[in-house]
């Protein structure tokens, strides 16, 4: 019998890979929620076989426990998460980031749902680097302090990661910024490190999981990514992987690390190039 997947947030940059991707193994039944009246993504998604459930956390959060009972999901993957966190938006962010993950886990530990929580590398401040999971997150910022609180969750597995991907609703981040910016320059940081991951490469690392969990009820955090990478390095491969013949500069951040260690069986042995070029090929016929 297939293993139903509930994804919170499907219309997002990593919501809708998850919801496209394991609508295509056969080893799963997938179901998304989605914030917005009309689900226009779904049409450019071209999903027949993935039932799609309006769901708005901000204004009626406890809703989603009758879909949950409905679906009655093997598995729910928050996918939800807000980064406008700025002071006059942050009720809205600690509601997201913070309560939503802690609600929905207690109700997966009580139902013994296996619940995935993506977090991130934001949680930690970008002082020292090479992070493991036994270091304890030290963000200031709003975002990052939202996500921490986030990541008290009853149960579950706790995912950290900085995916690189593009989106279906609106246009943000730095994949879309560099594919439609009509900037003939893009400057990226050579000071700033990270473990990118595209996010087709990070729902396959989800997918190991799924198969190797056994046990709902336990609390495992994993850091999921690719080899460090700079800000400045990332840009010249999207470059080339994108044939956008931008000319990239380097500008400086101040020394910010937050490369995660990833030494784990569920992070991708392909480099980021490779991801990024999987990732194109498999995102062509949504964009």
């Amino acid at each position: 019998m297939p293993k139903r997947i509930l994804i919170l947030g499907a219309h997002g940059m990593l919501g809708h890979i998850a919801l496209k991707y394991f609508s295509t193994q056969k080893l799963f039944k997938v179901f998304g929620t989605y914030r917005r009246s009309i689900p226009l993504f779904s049409k450019r998604l071209n999903l027949s076989s993935a039932p799609l459930y309006q769901w708005d956390a901000l204004k009626n959060l406890s809703s989603i426990k009758k879909n949950i009972f409905k679906l009655k999901p093997n598995v729910i993957i928050n996918c939800i998460a807000d980064l406008e966190c700025q002071d006059e938006n942050f009720k809205k962010a600690f509601l997201l980031n913070s309560y939503l993950p802690q609600y929905i886990s207690h109700i997966c530990h009580k139902m013994s749902i296996l619940f995935i929580h993506i977090s991130t590398d934001g949680v930690f401040s970008g002082q020292k680097g090479n992070y493991n999971t036994d270091d304890t997150p030290d963000a200031f910022d709003n975002y990052g302090l939202t996500k921490i609180s986030g990541e008290q969750i009853r149960s579950g597995i706790i995912i950290r990661a900085s995916i690189i991907g593009r989106n279906i609703m609106k246009q943000h981040g730095i994949l879309d910024w560099m594919i439609n910016g009509k900037e003939k320059k893009a400057s990226g940081y050579v000071d700033y490190i990270f473990n990118g991951i595209t996010t087709l490469e990070l729902v396959k690392s989800i997918e190991k999981i799924l198969k190797k969990n056994k046990n709902p009820k336990n609390k495992k955090i994993y850091h999921i990514g690719s080899s460090a990478i700079t800000k400045h390095n990332l840009l010249r491969i999207i470059n080339k992987v994108y044939n956008l013949r931008k000319d990239i500069t380097s500008k400086r951040a101040g020394k910010i690390n937050r490369s995660l260690s990833t030494n784990n069986f569920f992070s991708p042995k392909k480099n980021i190039e490779q991801q990024l070029i999987e990732y194109k090929k498999f995102s062509n016929i949504i964009y």
